[in-house]
């Protein structure tokens, strides 16, 4: 019913119009909400993984530090002349003891570089059987032991050796599995070559334990559900909180392995990761480089939905704002058009009711300041027309049917006027025809109108007294009559 009028159509198109606005500046504030609160959650990924990774840099920063200044210390009293290999073990120790983040401490030298009295050392504690100097100072439970390094010379194995002196630079090792009292500990070495003239004739390097590491890790819950991930410069895991992948390479895990590569060649870079466990999880990674040529990735990765949540939050509260906001502009549309179509409707049945005679109803509308009132008022103008003109008719109809009467009331006198001669003529006529035909005693008995009947009785009366004339003159005659013949 609403849309069969013309004003409530056009009402519903501006309505329309309306929702239409609303719902695209909603959509283009959502579209900039959906980009700014995804833009926020991202980068508060990529601060928690920048903070732990500088977390975790600072902690392997200390580390190279230690390792450092081992270094120097103890190349510089070897160049003073006032050290010997006892005292080398002693401050290894003492440094062990008081560095509680390190497993173990060790250096190597190449032969008769640290004192050139390789030969009178063969065979002793921390050297080999030529009398090298290689002493590695670790932890067993709350004691501090010693021993000589071994495998040293084996690529692979003896990286912790091979590699700084071979290269001069400092190396940050992968990540290895060590027995440690009948248990693997998850272990990383940091060596710096250490130099005699400008030439590498060994290296100084210590052992950490990754489990606190690990441990501290795996209690950060980034938004909640989410994880924290340290891996390798080669990939091998070094924190995940599937503790079995602990020390394994990405490439024998059950990790998305394109994923995680994707990750680590586009750092600072969320992306979506398939969990083992099939969910999606957006994830980022950030470098760890606690010094050149050492370079970590700690790996934050939370769910998809987590991430979005209140995003999804936001969109879900902007969709209801934005039906609601419809509902109310039709309802607000529908009851406008309603109100309005109803005062039209009642102008137009006024109008109606005008038109069929009904001039004395009442205009609801006439007294509103509105286009409608001044529509009510027209109509009522043309309501007072109309009953002028109804009153002019009406007294021009009673007029005519005053005249009507008048006039037939005058024919009906001048039809008895014409009936009361015509009846007084025929009388008369009658009259004078029997006199004529010699009838003395001719009487118009019928009396005429009552202006007319002074005729007929001027007629009877003439009719008698010619009636007593005609006696006399008879008598008269007779009595000549008689006379002459008495003469």
């Amino acid at each position: 019913m609403l849309f069969k009028s013309a004003t409530s159509r056009n009402i519903f198109a501006i309505v329309g119009l309306g929702l239409i606005t609303t719902v695209a500046i909603a959509g283009a504030q959502i579209a900039i909400t959906y980009n700014q609160t995804r833009e926020a959650n991202l980068d508060r990924m990529r601060s928690v993984a920048r903070s732990t990774a500088e977390s975790i840099q600072s902690e392997l920063k200390v580390a190279y530090q230690l390792v450092e200044g081992m270094e120097i210390a103890i190349t510089s009293q070897r160049a003073a002349g006032g050290v010997s290999r006892d005292a080398v073990i002693r401050y290894m120790e003492d440094t062990l003891v008081r560095t509680p983040m390190a497993f173990g401490l060790s250096t190597g030298w190449d032969p008769d570089t640290f004192d050139g009295k390789d030969a009178d050392f063969k065979g002793k504690p921390v050297h080999d059987a030529t009398g090298r100097f290689l002493p590695y100072v670790y932890r067993n439970g709350a004691a501090i032991e010693k021993s000589v390094l071994l495998d040293y010379d084996k690529p692979g194995i003896g990286d912790y050796y091979i590699l700084p002196r071979d290269t001069g630079k400092p190396v940050l090792l992968e990540p290895y599995l060590y027995p440690i009292n009948g248990k693997n500990a998850l272990l990383t070495t940091i060596s710096l070559p250490v130099r005699v003239d400008g030439k590498v004739v060994g290296y100084v390097g210590a052992d950490f334990d990754l489990a606190q590491t690990a441990e501290d890790l795996s209690k950060r819950k980034p938004f909640g559900d989410g994880y924290i991930a340290l891996v390798s410069e080669k990939g091998a895991v070094v924190s995940h909180p599937d503790g079995n992948l602990m020390g394994k390479p990405l490439a024998d895990s059950n990790l998305d392995k394109a994923a995680w590569k994707a990750l680590f060649d586009q750092p600072g870079t969320p992306m979506r990761v398939t969990e083992p466990t099939g969910a999606t999880n957006l994830a980022v990674a950030i470098p760890v480089r606690p010094f050149e040529g050492a370079t970590w990735f700690a790996v934050v990765s939370v769910p998809e939905a987590t991430v979005f949540a209140e995003l999804y939050h936001v969109l879900m509260v902007a969709a209801a704002i934005i039906v609601a906001a419809a509902l109310v502009l039709i309802l607000a549309g529908w009851l406008i058009a309603r109100r309005f179509i109803r005062r039209i409707t009642n102008v137009i049945e006024e109008t109606g009711r005008i038109a069929a005679g009904e001039l004395d109803i009442e205009l609801k509308d006439k007294d509103r300041n509105d286009e409608i009132g001044d529509l009510s008022r027209s109509l009522d103008i043309l309501r007072d027309n109309n009953r002028q003109k109804a009153r002019l008719e009406r007294e021009a109809a009673e007029t005519r049917t005053r005249e009507e009467s008048e006039r037939q009331e005058r024919s009906a006198v001048h039809a008895a006027r014409e009936e009361a001669i015509r009846f007084a003529v025929t009388e008369l006529g009658e009259g004078l025809s029997r006199l004529s035909n010699g009838d003395m005693t001719v009487r118009l008995e019928r009396a005429f109108d009552a202006q007319l009947d002074p005729i007929r009785s001027d007629f009877n009366e003439s009719v008698k007294k010619l009636r007593e004339a005609l006696l006399a003159f008879s008598e008269n005659a007779a009595t000549i009559e008689s006379g002459s013949k008495e003469i």
